[in-house]
């Protein structure tokens, strides 16, 4: 019987993937701490070896988490820590890891490419936040253990996934949710005009399922269409049937002003299908 396990199993992106990985693996365990399965950095040293390890344990908290709380998401450096010692240690078939697109350089007008990005590059551009250097540190940890011990690590970069039970700190829920209170002027955060790769949780989940044992070190999760604030918002008013005024709010955060994956390696293995009209219909549908 094949077994894997999946850390922050609790959080949005694991529970989807963890049904999605019982129809690969015969077995497929958890860590979370807000589950009350224990932190996982108690926890593995004492668990036994899984033919595939996915590490998605992290803060995050969405865009006020990223530039209000740098001390906060820099804690999770620990926790990479403590799984990089256990694939070190035990030495799966497959491991991967969930980065993020903020590795990539804040400003950028054309879509991201994972080779223009690589922690032991000599040169690289400066990362969105405390966030994004979180996340390259991890993936230059994956690359040491890769090098030194010849297990597999996938380091994912997940552009803006989204779905109908995301946290409410997240943009695609909680526009959906002002939408639905019908408020009128719809307000965003920052200008507005920003723009996102918005990939819909089934898609980035069944990247990952597919592409996981793949000889690839970095992949992004994307679709390579860009969607501006005001265009989301205004497909989360027509979801709800209504048409308000829309407008920024430049007393919040607004984020780098555009972030778009090119999908091109991943297409080698997956394609995203979920249009961002049709995946702001579901969340919309799921909160009403």
């Amino acid at each position: 019987m094949t077994t894997a396990l999946v850390t922050g199993a609790a959080g949005f992106l694991g529970r989807h993937l963890v049904p999605a990985l019982t129809a690969v693996y015969g077995t497929v365990d958890t860590v979370d701490l807000v589950a009350g399965s224990g932190d996982l950095r108690d926890a593995l040293p004492s668990l036994p070896r899984y033919d595939a390890v996915f590490h998605l344990a992290a803060a995050v908290g969405g865009r006020a988490g990223i530039e209000g709380e740098p001390l906060r998401v820099a804690g999770n450096l620990a926790l990479d820590v403590a799984f990089f010692d256990y694939v070190a240690r035990t030495r799966p078939a497959h491991a991967a890891y969930l980065s993020s697109s903020a590795v990539y350089p804040a400003p950028g007008g054309t879509p991201y490419r994972e080779e223009s990005v690589h922690p032991r590059a000599p040169r690289l551009g400066l990362p969105d936040g405390t966030y994004g250097w979180v996340k390259l540190t991890g993936e230059h940890l994956a690359a040491v253990v890769r090098e030194r011990t010849g297990v597999p690590v996938v380091c994912y970069r997940p552009f803006s996934v989204y779905g109908p039970d995301q946290g409410g700190e997240y943009p695609v829920p909680a526009i959906a949710a002002r939408a639905l209170a019908r408020e009128d002027p719809l307000t965003l955060w920052g200008s507005g005009r920003q723009t996102r790769d918005f990939v819909h949780v089934d898609d980035a989940i069944a990247a990952i399922v597919a592409t996981h044992r793949e000889d690839v070190e970095s992949l992004n999760v994307c679709t390579g269409a860009g969607t501006d604030f005001l265009t989301l918002a205004r497909l989360c008013a027509d979801a709800v049937g209504y048409d308000p005024c829309i407008a920024g709010d430049t007393s919040r955060p607004n984020g780098v002003g555009h972030r778009v994956g090119s999908p091109d390696l991943l297409a080698r293995w997956f394609t995203a299908s979920t249009t961002v009209e049709d995946g702001v219909r579901r969340v919309v549908s799921a909160l009403a």
